[in-house]
């Protein structure tokens, strides 16, 4: 399928540049030399050149906005991608586009183009997300009542992962065993025991998550006007959806009927995100095949970015574990989890130093607008705020390219304590975006990792390979940062434990 999609891709796309050029427009935006002509480039200001710009964009990523960043920081610039221009806004001008109302700057309009969300995942999911307004209205309030289900799992899903083995080290891939763990977490969540533990379920679904980012990233390779023809072939949602219905048809003819038989308050009723869809469905009884979509959906969000996150973590720590271990476990025996503010400290300053998207404040232009400095953008144009320049400024941040463990839990100790908890976003930290569409799964995803992560200090000693100390390298794809995916960590049961 891949050698196949980048044929066809490849040959719809060189003519539709042959057409493009031909019409002297970029993507349906007036390009460099139109109504975007004001605002700096980096890169070459010229059609035909640009498409170099955009292939460099695509290893270069980073370098290209932390150029812009420097020379236009509280203003605009653009960079050239293959299916149209992004125009990076920084400083107050961020703000002000953060806080313009939806059909003036749209966050969906942004995503669901850019990312081909709506041609991979099928409309009716994407127009009708109710799945995800549940998360903030059902899975953040029911943080508390969930935790010790989500605890247990991370013990039960570390035991199955790192077998003991008295004095030895434990081998493993880093990022595929978080992603297991996040996986396993994850779905306690959203369709409980026994099926969050079950491998074919978790296969699935991790299969899911690693492919729709590869076709998220595809996607980008395809012009705009050719996106609803060739996204789909990029990842068979349809396919999979019918895997998942099969493991999920025993779980909702059961709880319907329940339903039937005691109304929507049986006893021992499960307390996961699938109940949820179901309490809510208005009409007929949300499909079978619905429900699948949107689990997937559901488990794509949250396994992806947990994974990098916390591999991230994991890494930073088995760097340095003979300075950044024992405080973390004197902490975690001392306190609450809600009161552990160099566990947090630990993975917000991760984050900030290995943010995951180089964009953040994504918007599109749904009509004309001029800023408050008098900078013109036309309807249709994509935006976003430089994320990690932003977390790279050395006036926002003192030394702020080397990981500083306790940089935030340093900054608790003051008057604002909760301002730097790493669920509280700021146009200074961008890593779950900022305002009211920052992320809504962050709540449960910040109480995932800090939970993980306590867990490995406690009943772990951390290291790399061969007791190396050199931390695996990032790799950069257009604006995403990736942890390296074939790095091993070494875990042993901890010695002080017995």
């Amino acid at each position: 399928m891949g050698n196949i999609f980048v044929l066809v891709a490849g040959s719809a796309t060189v003519a539709f540049i042959i057409y493009r050029l031909a019409f002297r427009t970029f993507s349906g935006v007036s390009a460099a030399f139109g109504h975007l002509a004001p605002i700096p480039t980096i890169g070459y200001n010229n059609l035909l050149l640009s498409y170099i710009d955009a292939v460099r964009f695509f290893g270069r990523g980073k370098d290209v906005l932390a150029e812009g960043y420097a020379k236009h920081k509280g203003g605009f610039y653009k960079v050239a991608l293959w299916d149209r221009w992004l125009v990076v806004v920084s400083g107050p001008m961020a703000e002000e586009m953060r806080r313009l109302p939806d059909d003036t700057m749209s966050f969906t309009d942004f995503v669901n183009d850019y990312f081909a969300q709506k041609f991979i995942f099928g409309s009716d999911l994407i127009d009708n997300p109710y799945h995800l307004h549940l998360i903030p209205s059902k899975l953040t309030k029911n943080l508390g009542s969930l935790f010790d289900d989500v605890r247990e799992e991370v013990l039960v899903a570390f035991k199955e992962l790192v077998p003991e083995k008295d004095d030895e080290w434990v081998v493993f891939p880093a990022m595929d065993a978080m992603r297991t763990v996040v996986c396993r977490t994850s779905n306690i969540i959203f369709v409980g025991q026994p099926l969050c533990r079950d491998i074919g379920w978790q296969n699935l679904n991790m299969r899911l998550a690693m492919g729709n980012q590869v076709a998220s990233d595809r996607s980008l390779l395809i012009p705009r006007p050719l996106k609803p023809l060739l996204a789909p072939l990029l990842l068979n949602v349809d396919i999979t959806a019918r895997e998942a219905s099969v493991y999920l048809q025993p779980l909702v003819e059961e709880r319907q009927r329940q339903y039937e038989q005691h109304g929507i308050d049986y006893p021992d009723k499960p307390n996961d995100f699938l109940t949820w869809m179901m309490d809510g469905a208005e009409g007929p009884p949300r499909s079978l095949d619905d429900m699948a979509r949107r689990i997937l959906h559901l488990n794509f969000g949250a396994i992806h970015t947990s994974t990098l996150i916390m591999t991230h973590v994991i890494y930073n720590l088995a760097t340095n574990p003979e300075l950044w271990l024992q405080p973390l476990r004197e902490e975690v025996e001392r306190v609450a989890m809600t009161k552990m503010h160099k566990i947090d400290s630990f993975i917000k300053e991760s984050s900030r130093v290995n943010a995951l998207s180089g964009i953040s404040l994504l918007r599109m232009t749904l009509k004309d607008y001029t800023f408050s400095d008098g900078t013109f953008i036309p309807k249709g144009t994509s935006l976003a705020a430089p994320t990690t320049a932003t977390h790279e400024d050395s006036v926002i941040y003192e030394d702020p390219l080397t990981f500083k463990p306790w940089r935030f839990s340093d900054m608790r100790e003051g008057s604002e304590s909760a301002k730097h908890q790493f669920v509280n976003t700021s146009p200074e930290f961008l890593t779950f975006g900022h305002g009211k569409h920052a992320c809504p799964g962050r709540f449960f995803a910040a109480n995932e990792l800090k939970m993980i992560l306590a867990h490995i200090v406690m009943y772990y000693d951390v290291q790399l390979e061969n007791e190396s100390h050199i931390r695996p390298p990032n790799s950069y794809l257009a604006v995403n940062c990736i942890a390296d995916p074939k790095a091993n960590v070494c875990l042993r049961k901890r010695r002080e434990c017995g």
